[in-house]
């Protein structure tokens, strides 16, 4: 009797990881965007008399990055249910805090040091695409809006792709011509 108390309690356990999941997972990317978009304040505060033209552009790149992040997560998060894989989730988001973090710090330095560290967060955040997408395919409740949309899913995955490597290559293309 004792026993089957037990497995019952495990079981519920279990049935509400999904669903903490979500809440906690919407709290951790928010606490770690937020982090770091005060980073990027603190490095406005101690450099605002050394903006550039291009510092400028590279502040305004790296912001735009951060809300970009944010909002897909919200996004996805909102609309898909997900089966946690909390090992390959916990490293993607602290990995994508962190390449944001040094490209943060690099927008003041060499240009060739932000432009490794942007095409760092520019692909992590796409492992976190992929990543994201195949954790939503794994839930059940998810199969109808995936069978809606179709191809787009992989179509978003490729360009997302070819996008960031674009991105990299027109600020290698930079690089190389300073």
């Amino acid at each position: 009797m004792e026993k089957d108390k037990e497995v019952g309690s495990i079981h519920e356990r279990l049935v509400h990881i999904p669903i903490s999941f979500r809440d906690v997972y919407i709290i951790l990317v928010s606490i770690i965007q937020a982090t770091v978009f005060g980073y990027l304040i603190v490095k406005f505060d101690e450099h605002y008399t050394d903006f550039t033209h291009l510092t400028i552009l590279l502040f305004t790149t790296t912001f735009l990055v951060i809300i970009v992040v944010w909002n897909q997560y919200m996004t996805g998060f909102t609309a898909l249910r997900f089966k946690p894989q909390l090992f390959l989730d916990s490293i993607l988001i602290f990995a994508l805090g962190f390449t944001e973090t040094l490209a943060i710090h690099h927008i003041f330095s060499e240009l060739y040091l932000w432009c490794y560290s942007m095409a760092a967060a520019t692909f992590m955040s796409w492992l976190a695409l992929v990543n994201g997408l195949h954790n939503a395919r794994q839930h059940l409740a998810n199969d109808r809006i995936f069978q809606r949309l179709g191809y787009w899913p992989r179509v978003i995955q490729i360009l997302f792709f070819c996008h960031g490597n674009t991105v990299r290559a027109s600020w290698l293309c930079v690089i190389s011509l300073r």
